[in-house]
């Protein structure tokens, strides 16, 4: 009985730890629950790093992806890897930038 009650904790404390894994992969964070706009994202198998709140959208940007949280993630339509893209979070754009070289 005991033994049972043990693997039931472990596999209760697995199912958050795997979460917390998945939501740290993706954009660098500690917790279960990713914001919209996380300290990193990955856009097409490339990393870009949140910078600035910026004050509006930069022109020609269009959809390109959306963030595990839910912001909308906007960049150009003619970059094939694009070295700056924009999360919008609620009423915030926040600008990323590129990790690495194109």
């Amino acid at each position: 009985m005991k033994r049972c009650i043990g693997i039931g904790l472990l596999v209760v404390l697995m199912v958050p730890l795997a979460r917390m894994y998945q939501v740290h992969s993706y954009g660098d964070e500690m917790t279960l629950f990713p914001s919209a706009a996380p300290p990193e994202i990955v856009l097409d198998g490339r990393d870009y790093r949140r910078g600035s709140p910026q004050s509006e959208l930069p022109r020609d940007v269009v959809v390109l992806d959306e963030t595990m949280g839910g912001g909308v993630v906007y960049g150009p339509s003619s970059a094939l890897t694009p070295t700056g893209v924009h999360v919008v979070d609620g009423d915030t754009i926040w600008s990323y930038g590129l990790i690495g070289g194109p």
